[in-house]
């Protein structure tokens, strides 16, 4: 069993359907590098990809234009100024 796909009878309830207002149709994948500036910690923001939800239901399909040396991703809705993407 996948869970994808449960088994019929299973105690899980189905997730709620979101309207579209509510959950944008992508979402922009980046990496934070901290550093320090004039003795001030700083944080540099770096698109590197988007995540998409599949349309079979819960989860998403990301797509990388790079791979951050930490491991670690941060995926937020687009901003009003992300139009062009």
């Amino acid at each position: 069993m996948n869970n994808r796909n449960p088994a019929q009878g299973s105690m899980v309830p189905p997730a709620p359907t979101p309207t579209p207002t509510q959950t944008p149709t992508y979402l922009n994948v980046f990496t934070v590098e901290e550093y320090e500036r004039d003795g001030k910690p700083q944080k540099r923001w770096t698109k590197i990809g988007a995540a998409f939800p599949h349309k079979e239901g819960i989860g998403f399909s990301i797509e990388l234009k790079a791979f951050p040396m930490d491991g670690r991703l941060v995926a937020l809705p687009p901003d009003g100024d992300d139009r062009s993407k």
